[in-house]
């Protein structure tokens, strides 16, 4: 047969037309189609020219063509649902590749019915550019109705599609698209009638920007106006890349419910292996180097996403015979309309190729090739082109060509892709997958806090840089970084580390190697290492190095007027020269927590400074020169200044002043004292009162530097005035400052504790080596203040360096913390007293909260058999609700598995059943909705109408700080509706049979357990509710929400017990403690890491809802009471615990009234 291929790799101008074996069944589910239209798109030429070659190892002649329409001609035994004469169209898979022939073979699931309306021509520009619209458009989590949708390149093959499918099919609220100037009189055409109206008024133009057309669909010319500055930032609620330029947009999107879907940047590495491109029959694989390059960059616009909030994912299309029904289906409702250009004969090979060519070099604005086939017995393969002017030449039902912007995009992957070809092999025998988690976790959550290295440079040096030790060293240390930051590979972290000290020293002691900024770079990266690691003495020395080193290479006089010799030589890159002031300004900040922490002196004459401080971030990642103009240190102080400091910059200058700050507390001179003090004030006072709106919180929270940036401001503050008061109090002409010192100290270190809550709501995962002595100094001073608040202050701040000494195994948390405990093992307060002990790592004090808890004290081997016995536990499908409902099976007991989703349900009985073959008890689902009150009911008649006892009956099931503004379905906040109006309603409906159980078991075995949280502890407002605020119309955090529930949890126990006590009914809420379970799903992600510090095993949480549920420490005296981990009757927040009691008791009765103003919400569903 026939078939278009190429002899070896190369541009179009190589394709040939030559005689190829016909295909024939080789599987029994494939089918022979003789073709009669093919198409060809960007990645078919792109993919002959050898863009994935080095991954995919084709054999050759390399056929060319993925998309076709045709006739099915043969079948395979096993192809049951296509028969001969069926007309389809379909997508190839690589191992079938080849389309531009006259026969085909391709499995029958990949193969769909032609839409009968449509020619051969039209239904071959279907499968890729429309499947990979509607594959994109489903990624975005939830419904699109009435969100915004910008896809850019609106008339490309792509975005023609997604733009129809965004507004017709998934029907969102506005479609923004983008076009050229020579396009827009072909939008009304190409994206349907009312698209954009007659009157040239509506069309955008550079003056009007952006235009909407019956709120659906708006049209940016990209070719006047910069999308950017079009379109309303903040307000995308999905954007489908088709150009390439995801990285650009990201001021636009949404935060935290948006999501970003591109094809026309470049896949992970993973992807790429995992991709359908790798099916071939020798299983190709991709490189390791390659793959790990790969990674790393998709790392890195993954977390510039995160920072804007939004969730980018690279995607590759997957054929799927569903996708092609459904746009069949769209096609013949006339949501979906084709458009196809001119067309050449296939049999003149020059004509193909240059038509090729169009869309091998990105012209014109559609882009496909499509051969066909005439009704002789020649085959008239052909193909069309748009031209440049925008218009449209038709030659019949021959092969047509529809250009795509995204080729544009595709020339910059090859281009990009080119460097990494030689990517150095590593000395390491680590898996891939390993060193690609190690670059993840140190790119995004080390780097923001030290931004030291260029990502995308990084990883091209590591291709042009032969391995030497200076390559080998700068790869250790980051892996150390990261593994000191990864439970999975926290063992290997001293390994890394020491090996990337020996190959700085063998780097040192090579003298045929000269001085480069490698080597700083390296130098500032292992001294911060060491001081995150308290290896006090050796990170100062090597930061004294890495100060040394950049003197010698003059980076602290790059932007000198008077010229200076650079060792480095100059360059005409501004990223270059920006990454030079970075490697400075991180060994300039190192020598000052030097002086601060250490006594020691600075390096660095400061009037000797003349290099700009850091740009912005966004700048320095995406290498484009900062429209602000830059400052140097000696005047970032002054007002008009201080106002455009980057988060970096803002880390220098403060670093700069905590140096100043530490010499000034040296001072013996008075006058001198005195005159610095209040000289640093002023500077302090200057920059609090100045920071540009990005770094103030909380509207910085989500930049690591920023955060930083106000913890070491406050830090500064309460060092400088905590001693000030000191002197002040002995001095009889000073002492009208001390009560302002001491004021102005107790505000800063509020302040602190205050910024430490802050970041546990979005981001503890980025531990900077001065937030734990930021933590240390408020310690220091609140422990001086009496009151209670003030216990509880200094109570959260050990909790939280206690957290990162133990989970984290922050040894600087460690050292800031013990420090701390030593001193207070002097002190009365014996409440607060303990130790941190570094050698077993363990924390051991009386009252430790949510980061020490008691062994438990009821498991499995205490409880007895449960034969005869009837449970509930809701949210038992997963997390401490399974393992609870594994002890009770194994126990022999019937167990109802009350949850939503039936499919997990019978997962879990599957399993337990499996692992306990032997037990006698019963596993049953019972369908429970808690975001629905009005389905509560009819799963507690389900209930009663098997059951007539109820011997415990487990609340635990509850989301937890799901999206802001989720709502029930009945439109309460979700966190209140779920954790306390449902299991509210479902405890009332039940409570008949539970009293009726009690009246017949042991007194105090019938019990109710409310599942409640530390939460309501660390979240919750003074008080517990504030209950006129229950509907949120003064909004709070999430975290305070769910805070907020779990402190009703506690109420509803307490009420529970006082108005139902005459039944013998047992009720208690508990802390089953932190725990890793499913909970976390609706958590953003970022800020996982932190919160992973301070969660443990779930099965010791539940061993509390087994000592909750069974122990017989808990009475009925101990009705109303709050459990602790892992088993013991204690108390939660003093505040709360007085809301928990009546007025009469000497409470305040909040609990009843929130008891109360329960039972008039779910009254309507009883």
């Amino acid at each position: 047969m026939q078939a278009l291929n190429t002899p070896s790799y190369g541009p179009p101008s190589g394709y040939q037309i030559s005689e190829l074996p016909k295909p024939e069944l080789e599987n029994a589910d494939d089918v022979i189609i003789k073709v009669h239209a093919a198409s060809i798109n960007p990645i078919d030429v792109k993919k002959a020219s050898g863009m994935l070659k080095l991954a995919t190892k084709d054999s050759f002649p390399y056929k060319i063509g993925y998309d076709c329409a045709g006739v099915v001609t043969k079948t395979g035994v096993g192809a049951s649902r296509l028969k001969v004469g069926d007309e389809v169209y379909t997508r190839l898979p690589e191992y079938c590749r080849g389309s531009c022939a006259e026969f085909v073979r391709c499995p029958e699931h990949s193969v769909g019915l032609k839409p009968p309306s449509l020619s051969w021509e039209q239904a071959a520009s279907i499968p890729l550019a429309a499947m990979t619209a509607l594959q994109a458009l489903k990624k975005y989590d939830g419904d699109l109705a009435g969100k915004t949708v910008f896809i850019p390149a609106g008339l490309s093959g792509t975005g023609l599609f997604a733009c129809q499918l965004a507004k017709h099919v998934f029907r969102a609220g506005k479609v923004i698209t983008t076009v050229s100037t020579s396009k827009i009189p072909k939008v009304p055409e190409l994206l349907g009638e009312g698209t954009v109206d007659e009157s040239r008024d509506n069309y955008i133009n550079g003056d009007t920007g952006l235009t909407a057309n019956n709120n659906s669909i708006a049209v940016i010319d990209y070719t006047k106006t910069d999308p950017r500055s079009a379109i309303e930032s903040g307000s995308v609620d999905f954007l489908f890349d088709t150009v390439g330029q995801a990285m650009d947009f990201l001021v636009l999107m949404r935060p935290n419910t948006s999501r970003i879907v591109s094809v026309s940047t470049m896949p992970s590495g993973d992807q790429l292996q995992n991709s359908s491109m790798m099916e071939l029959p020798h299983k190709p694989t991709v490189p390791l180097p390659f793959r790990l390059v790969l990674n790393g960059l998709d790392y890195v616009r993954q977390l510039r996403a995160w920072r804007y909030g939004t969730h980018y994912s690279y995607f590759f299309l997957e054929s799927s015979v569903d996708d092609l029904d459904e746009l069949r289906k769209y096609v013949e409702e006339g949501k979906l309309k084709t458009v196809v250009g001119t067309s050449v004969d296939l049999r003149d090979i020059e004509a193909v190729r240059n038509a090729c060519q169009v869309v091998y070099d990105g012209k014109g604005g559609l882009a496909e090739i499509e051969e066909t086939m005439n009704t002789g017995s020649t085959h008239r393969p052909s193909s069309s082109v748009e031209q440049d002017d925008g218009s449209i030449a038709s030659s019949g039902e021959t092969m047509s060509l529809q250009g795509q912007s995204s080729l544009q995009i595709t020339d910059s992957l090859d281009f990009e892709l080119g460097w990494m070809r030689l990517f150095p092999v590593v000395e390491t025998e680590l898996p891939q997958k390993s060193l690609s988690e190690l670059y993840r976790i140190f790119f995004r959550d080390i780097h923001p806090t030290f931004p030291i290295l260029h990502a995308p440079r990084y990883f091209h040096r590591l291709h042009l840089q032969k391995v030497d030790d200076g390559i080998q060293c700068l790869q250790y240390i980051i892996w150390s970084h990261a593994a000191s930051f990864s439970e999975s590979f926290s063992h290997m972290r001293d390994k890394f580390y020491e090996q990337a000290r020996r190959y700085a020293c063998a780097n040192e002691m090579n003298d045929t190697v000269g001085i480069s900024l490698l080597q700083c770079q390296v130098l500032a990266l292992i001294s911060y290492y060491e001081y995150k690691h308290a290896i006090f003495p050796r990170a100062w020395l090597t930061a004294g190095k890495a100060m040394r080193l950049a003197h010698v290479l003059n980076l602290h006089r790059m932007d000198s007027r008077v010229h200076c010799n650079s060792t480095l030589g100059d360059s005409s890159e501004w990223i270059e020269m920006e990454e030079r002031r970075r490697a400075f300004w991180s060994a300039f900040c190192l020598d000052s927590y030097a002086g601060f922490g250490g006594g020691f002196l600075s390096m660095t004459d400061e009037s000797d400074i003349s290099t700009y401080l850091p740009s912005e971030d966004e700048a320095f990642e995406k290498d484009t020169v900062p429209q602000n103009s830059s400052h140097t240190l000696a005047n970032a102080l002054q007002l008009e200044n201080c106002q455009t400091l980057s988060p970096f910059g803002s880390v220098v200058v403060l670093s700069w002043l905590a140096a100043r700050t530490a010499d000034h507390l040296r001072t013996q001179d008075d006058r001198k004292y005195w005159e610095t003090y209040h000289l640093i004030d002023t500077q302090l006072l200057q920059i609090s009162l100045c920071l540009p709106g990005h770094l103030k919180l909380p509207i910085g929270i989500h930049q690591p530097n920023a955060v930083l940036t106000n913890m070491l401001l406050h830090a500064l503050t309460v060092s400088l005035h905590q001693d000030a008061a000191v002197k002040a109090t002995n001095d009889p002409l000073k002492r009208h400052l001390a009560w302002e010192s001491n004021m102005r100290c107790l505000t800063s270190a509020l302040e602190i504790a205050n910024i430490v809550k802050q970041v546990t709501e979005v981001n503890l995962a980025v531990i900077h080596v001065v937030t734990p002595f930021s933590i240390f100094v408020a310690l220091r001073y609140l422990m001086t203040q009496p009151g209670p608040e003030s216990k509880q202050t200094c109570q959260f701040l050990m909790n939280v360096l206690g957290s990162c000494a133990t989970k984290q195994n922050n040894v600087l948390a460690g050292f800031f913390l013990n420090a701390r405990v030593l001193q207070l093992e002097g002190q009365a307060d014996s409440q607060l007293a303990g130790r941190y002990l570094p050698a077993p790592k363990l924390l051991s004090y009386s009252t430790m909260g949510i980061f020490s808890y008691t062994k438990p004290s009821f498991t499995d081997k205490e409880l007895s058999d449960q034969r005869g016995k009837v449970f509930i536990v809701t949210g038992a499908t997963s997390g401490i609700g399974e393992l609870l409902v594994d002890i009770l099976y194994s126990k022999n007991a019937k167990v109802y598995i009350a949850a939503r989703s039936a499919d997990k349900a019978d997962k879990t009985i599957q399993n337990l059943q499996t692992k306990h073959p032997s037990s006698q008890g019963e596993l049953i689902f019972l369908h429970l909705d808690l975001e629905d009150l009005s389905t509560i009911k009819n799963s507690a008649e389900e209930f009663l109408k098997k059951e007539n006892k109820l011997n415990v009956l487990w609340n635990n099931a509850g989301v937890m700080v799901p999206p802001q503004g989720s709502k029930s379905k009945q439109g309460y906040e979700l966190q209140l509706g779920t954790n306390n109006l449902a299991p509210f309603l479902f405890t009332k409906l039940l409570t008949p049979v539970l009293s009726k159980t009690a009246k017949v078991e042991p007194i105090g075995s019938v019990r109710v357990v409310w599942v409640a949280s530390s939460a309501a502890r660390n979240f919750a407002p003074r008080g517990g509710i504030v209950m006129d605020n229950l509907d949120y119309n003064k909004d709070q955090s999430a975290w305070h929400k769910y805070g907020v529930s779990k402190s009703g949890n506690i109420f509803q126990a307490a009420e529970y017990t006082r108005r139902f006590e005459n039944e013998n009914i047992l009720s208690v809420s508990l802390d089953p403690g932190n725990l890793r379970t499913p909970l976390y799903n609706t958590t953003p992600k970022w800020q996982m890491p932190f919160i992973n510090l301070v969660l443990k095993d779930p099965i010791n949480g539940a061993y509390t809802e087994l000592y909750a549920g069974f122990s017989p420490e808990v009475q009925m005296k101990h009705g109303g009471r709050f459990i602790q981990p892992f088993g013991h009757i204690g108390y939660t927040r003093s505040d709360i615990e007085t809301s928990r009691k009546k007025k009469s008791e000497g409470g305040n009765g909040i609990a009843e009234e929130f008891y109360d103003w329960t039972e008039q919400q779910v009254a309507p569903f009883l």
